[in-house]
């Protein structure tokens, strides 16, 4: 079933600008996002949101393509409850040795500014050292 229709950005550089449509549809089991533009649907489907973005991502890559939206920012990560019992569609913004609060909670498909978006690698790594700095 569609849920929402979002207005997005897709970039290839840090200056050019790529309008985008991202359907989001929700079942039973599963989740499905759907992105539009320049004529192209990139289409998928996991458990939740959040894992349905680091795949449309992972495909988005292979073509030096990045979305511009909260969940492909550095510091932007969801806990497994925010993952189990929303469908991933919120996430912390984190900050190094601060534990995560109420307060820091994001929509991953808020919009996001040009320059805080990373690849999905560095995403992890960040995410990582936000544990370790915890300790």
């Amino acid at each position: 079933m569609l849920e929402e229709i979002l207005e997005v950005n897709i970039t290839n550089s840090h200056t050019e600008l790529i309008r985008a449509k991202l359907y989001l549809h929700e079942d039973i089991n599963s989740v499905k996002i759907e992105l539009h533009f320049n004529n192209t649907i990139i289409s998928c489907s996991e458990e939740n949101y959040f894992s349905a973005l680091v795949q449309l991502r992972e495909i988005l890559e292979l073509n030096n393509l990045y979305l511009l939206c909260k969940g492909c920012e550095r510091d932007v990560y969801p806990s497994h409850m925010q993952i189990s019992m929303g469908l991933g569609r919120k996430a912390y913004k984190l900050t190094m040795g601060k534990q995560a609060l109420q307060e820091d909670i994001v929509d991953i498909f808020s919009i996001g500014e040009i320059n805080r978006y990373v690849t999905i690698h560095e995403q992890e790594v960040y995410f990582e050292e936000w544990i370790k700095s915890l300790k």
